[in-house]
Order: structure tokens, then sequence, then C-alpha cells
């Protein structure tokens, strides 16, 4: 696997972590290459990785690279170059991927070089700021093109089964329900939770909304947000100026 990965935040993460966890349940031996030592604070968890069982090896990019003109994070090479180490060092029979961007241009390569069948699946905000503005356009197309199976959900499959026959639909992801069960704690009021990512388009998430609401009705109900990213500062002064 090629992908965010925790201690990573997002939606994305949390299906290649279950996803990981679930083939390693069942005796297979999972091996994930991820730079999340080395993206921004914002879409970190300081914590410490959640427990894995034993046959699930996290493999992280080198952090500690040479001063180049012009200068470049290089996510794309730090990957690929971890990637082949690992399939080098063990027996990898396919590759899967998260996001087109950068992780799934790193399967297309890996596979190309390597003769492992590449997985692609993709998120939302790849395919409304890259594929359909037509950004990385012919690399995007190649991509698509040569995926041994692109993982889609029905809203998006027409964005690939014309690009690629190999494309199989599955339901949305659902935490499981064996893990997420919480405890009973008396409250005084009901209590909610609204827990994720707050980026620079958290109205488009309706974020503002529900701290409006809650601000209607607060004598009678109690709101806790937790979530990071860069539009924290301006979603929190939002939400102090309607307090």
């Amino acid at each position: 696997m090629i992908s965010k990965f925790p201690p990573i935040e997002g939606g994305i993460s949390a299906k290649a972590y279950w996803m990981a966890k679930g083939f390693a349940e069942r005796g297979v031996e999972v091996h994930v290459v991820t730079n999340a030592n080395c993206v921004e604070k914002e879409y970190c968890i300081d914590d410490s990785a959640p427990e894995l069982p034993p046959n699930v090896t996290l493999h992280y990019t080198d952090s500690n690279i040479p001063w180049h003109i012009p200068f470049s994070e290089l996510y794309e090479t730090r990957l690929l170059d971890k990637a082949l180490e690992v399939v080098l060092k063990n027996k990898i029979d396919v590759i899967d991927t998260n996001y087109l961007i950068p992780y799934g241009i790193v399967g297309y390569l890996l596979s190309n070089i390597t003769d492992i069948p590449h997985v692609l699946r993709h998120g939302g905000s790849d395919l409304a700021k890259f594929l359909n503005t037509g950004i990385f356009k012919h690399l995007l197309e190649k991509v698509i093109q040569n995926a041994s199976v692109i993982i889609t959900d029905e809203q998006n499959e027409r964005l690939f089964k014309n690009r690629n026959s190999s494309t199989v639909i599955l339901p949305r992801y659902i935490p499981d329900e064996r893990v997420f069960h919480p405890s009973t704690m008396p409250h005084d009021v009901p209590t909610f939770a609204c827990i994720g990512k707050i980026n620079y388009y958290w109205r488009y998430k309706s974020l503002d909304k529900i701290a409006d609401l809650f601000a209607g009705i607060r004598e009678n109900h109690r709101l806790l947000l937790i979530g990071q990213g860069k539009g924290y500062a301006d979603f929190a002064h939002h939400v102090e100026i309607r307090d």
C-alpha cells in the first residue's frame, strides 16, 4: 500500500488503516509506504500511531533530503524509492494506492518498474482539483488506463469506465461497529461530537451551519467540535463570533 496513513488525519487514511488491519487479521502480510513523517503539521497527529497487527509494517520515506535548486519536497521520488526498496526486500503481490496524487502516480510508476498489479483508489478532492480540471491530464490518463483495477463509487464511475474497463464499485466507507461503540456517559444535557478535518473549505462541509444551529439551542444541547487543518483558525474565529 502506498498512501497517507495514521498518524495522518482524514477519511482516506482511515480507510487505508482499516483495510490494512483487516487484511492482516486474515493472515495477509501488509507493507505500508507513507510520507506521514514529512507532511505539514496541520495534517499530523502528534500522538503515537495506533497499534497494528504484527504482520503490518510501516515504511516511512526519508525525511532528510539535501537542499537542492530549485528546491522541492520530492514526495513522489521519496515514496517511489522507499516503495521500490520494500518490493526488492519483500514478496509483494499487489500494489494498492489511495489518492491519484501523489500516491496513484507513484503506484503507476512502481507497477511499470516491477510488473506488479496496481489497484488504484481515489478520493474526492483529487477528482475535483486535478482530474476534472485537466491538471496533469496526460499523466493521469496513463495512470488510470494502466491500473489493473480502479476502485470507485457510483457517483464517479462515469469518470473511469470509459478510461479503464476494470472498474469496481464499492459502497462508502463505514466505520467498524465492533470498534466504534461509545461507552455510556451521563450528561446534564444531550452532548454531540462533530469530528473531522477543518480545511480552507469548511463552509462547503456545512460546519458553519452546524455551529450556528447549536449556538441557537445551546441551553438544551452541547456540541463538541474536534478537528484540525488549515481552516481551523478561521473556523474558530467564526464560532467565537457566533458565541
